[in-house]
């Protein structure tokens, strides 16, 4: 006696739909692969995509800093550097451009730096110089201040040589900030080589 495995009628449609079930579940498994695959490679070109936008803002803000230090350095620093250690600068100095522009305008791409000493150095190298302009404007206003003195009536003449001294004393200040900006400019700039190259 043997068994009779036959479907009958109605069977041939029951293994059709199990093999188009089948083949749906596995074509369905090849474009999930797909999907996954292409969104991989969308990932990979993102962050390679960022990576160079991120190596390119780096270059652009160490062109920046470079410009800026040699055209300062033209116009004031070098100057600056000169005057002896016992004496102080009587002369006034104000940057009337707005520097710093790809600073300011990709601050937002700081954050993506994943290198602290990097991010720091740049931070704190634009900071002190931003500072270092804004000292220059006040302390341009003290030498103003004491030249109008001395130029002024005879009942001014008295007050000249007290804003003098506060010229004097306001003097060290400015040099030390001026130093501290070389030093960390000098400083950034070695970074971000060490990290493009």
């Amino acid at each position: 006696m043997g068994v009779d495995i036959s479907l009958g009628n109605g069977g041939g449609d029951l293994l059709s739909a199990a093999i188009g079930f089948g083949g749906a579940v596995i074509g369905g498994a090849f474009t999930l692969a797909g999907v996954m695959m292409q969104q991989r490679g969308e990932e990979k070109r993102r962050k390679v995509q960022d990576a160079e936008a991120l190596r390119a803002f780096l270059k652009a803000l160490g062109t920046e800093m470079d410009t800026v230090w040699a055209t300062y350095m033209v116009n004031v620093g070098s100057v600056i550097e000169a005057v002896p250690a016992d004496e102080y600068w009587d002369q006034v100095w104000e940057s009337t451009t707005e520097y710093f522009a790809v600073y300011r305008s990709g601050a937002g791409h700081l954050g993506h730096i994943e290198t602290d000493e990097l991010r720091m150095s740049i931070v704190a190298a634009y900071t002190t110089a931003m500072g270092l302009l804004e000292s220059f404007r006040t302390y341009s206003d003290l030498v103003r201040s004491a030249w109008a003195l001395e130029l002024d009536a005879e009942r001014q003449r008295s007050i000249a040589p007290d804003q003098w001294h506060v010229v004097e004393q306001a003097w060290p200040k400015l040099k030390a900030h001026h130093d501290l900006t070389k030093r960390l400019v000098a400083e950034m700039q070695e970074e971000i080589s060490r990290n493009l190259y």
